[in-house]
């Protein structure tokens, strides 16, 4: 093949790589990063699962599950804190845990064997899932191997008794965020692990005010890491508590409130106590501020909704003493009409605002997606002057013969009269 139509080929070539490119996506990929523990001991023993998420395309749901031959079992703990059993890769999967979050991210899975799965003491492997928001399932992780000990308790011959257990002790566990007012579900209160290592919590109490107000649990939390402990209803009061932390006889932490708001935690954010957003299991929220209270005023009209609130602007300081409470300061009737009525001009503002973001947001998409192709376009002519430069040397003899040949016709024609 000539010269000339070898470079035509290789320039068409070339064009339509740049005139006609595929939108570029970035790979999506997802890996466990760590398994805590690496051993457990019985089907309830709770095992938290770190993954790292990669240009995570779309909202999608996520689970861990126990892998045994070509089929999965256990349980995953979703957004709500509640568990969901480990079913078949195509069956519904809205109840695993939600990610909202499209890009890079980093979130952690708990799970469990389950009391009701049957199970045999050996060696497993750990795998992450991810669905569409169509329940399909795209692709998987690598795995992680968890040892299982189970054990059958037999009675030992001749018991004899032993004296109590020293608790170990085990510092930098912190009360984090304290839900006294739930609107439905359980009480709960969040713990934070400040260790660089996690630590293993058992026969740990939270406590009221009072020595004969408490809950037992035990569990794992991860180094940096948050544990929710469920408790009773009605085990803090609604108009003031004290949560206290023990690890036997030995208080950790405390914290007390003067009241709560339905629906809203208290949450320690930049070292003191405020009511926000509840936020279990992630860094708490912003502090809120509420402006009337629960008070009869709130029960003369049964039409009326819960108080708005609006974002805190000053910050209420509370100490960790169980003894100490929060001072509350009544207002008049006309400063707290007054306070509503700065609500509802605030919510304005907001709303307005934020349909500016979003206008400026879609501009900056649209001009986002016009820059890809620019560079074909550069790259096609640059093609254009290469082509036209390597095949000058091959049609310059043709052009100057076709321009003598016209000259002569011109000259050996006759003129017009």
């Amino acid at each position: 093949m000539p010269l000339p139509a070898r470079l035509l080929c290789f320039f068409l070539f070339f064009l339509f790589l740049f005139i006609f490119p595929s939108k570029a996506l970035a790979a999506f990929s997802f890996s466990i990063d760590s398994v805590n523990p690496t051993s457990v001991s019985s089907k309830t023993q709770e095992v938290s699962v770190s993954l790292t998420i990669n240009d995570l395309p779309s909202e999608s749901y996520f689970r861990v599950g126990w892998k045994e031959g070509n089929s999965y079992f256990g349980y995953v703990k979703n957004n709500s804190n509640s568990w969901v059993k480990i079913q078949s890769l195509s069956s519904d999967c809205t109840n695993y845990y939600h990610v909202t979050q499209t890009g890079n991210s980093q979130i952690t899975l708990v799970t469990k064997i389950g009391e009701d799965t049957d199970v045999n003491s050996g060696s497993y492997e750990i795998k992450a899932h991810r669905f569409t928001m169509g329940c399909s399932s795209t692709t998987s992780t690598n795995t992680k191997t968890i040892t299982v000990n189970l054990s059958d308790p037999s009675p030992l011959p001749n018991p004899s008794p032993s004296p109590s257990p020293v608790a170990e002790d085990i510092g930098n566990i912190l009360i984090n965020e304290v839900m006294a007012c739930p609107s439905e579900d359980k009480e709960w209160v969040e713990l934070f692990n400040n260790n660089d290592n996690g630590v293993n919590l058992n026969d740990w109490l939270i406590r009221d005010s009072t020595d004969s107000n408490s809950k037992k649990f035990s569990t794992y939390i991860g180094s940096k890491s948050y544990a929710r402990v469920e408790i009773d209803n009605s085990f803090l009061n609604n108009d003031g508590d004290t949560v206290r932390l023990m690890n036997g006889d030995s208080q950790k932490d405390s914290m007390s409130y003067d009241s709560c708001e339905k629906g809203y935690s208290w949450s320690k954010v930049g070292g003191s106590w405020c009511q926000t957003n509840a936020s279990p299991q992630q860094s708490n929220s912003s502090c809120l501020s509420f402006d009337n209270d629960n008070s009869d005023n709130n029960s003369d009209n049964s039409n009326s909704s819960s108080p708005s609130p609006t974002t805190q602007t000053t910050t209420t300081t509370t100490t960790k003493n169980p003894s100490s409470t929060y001072k509350k300061e009544s207002a008049s009737s006309e400063e707290m009409l007054a306070n509503e009525q700065e609500i509802e001009i605030g919510e304005i503002l907001g709303a307005t605002e934020s349909g500016e973001e979003e206008e400026e947001e879609k501009e900056e998409e649209e001009e986002e997606k016009e820059k890809p192709f620019l560079a074909p376009l550069f790259i096609s002519g640059a093609g254009l002057l290469m082509l036209g430069g390597a095949s000058f040397p091959f049609i310059k003899p043709k052009v100057v013969k076709f321009i003598e040949r016209w000259k002569k016709r011109k000259r050996n024609s006759p003129k017009n009269p």
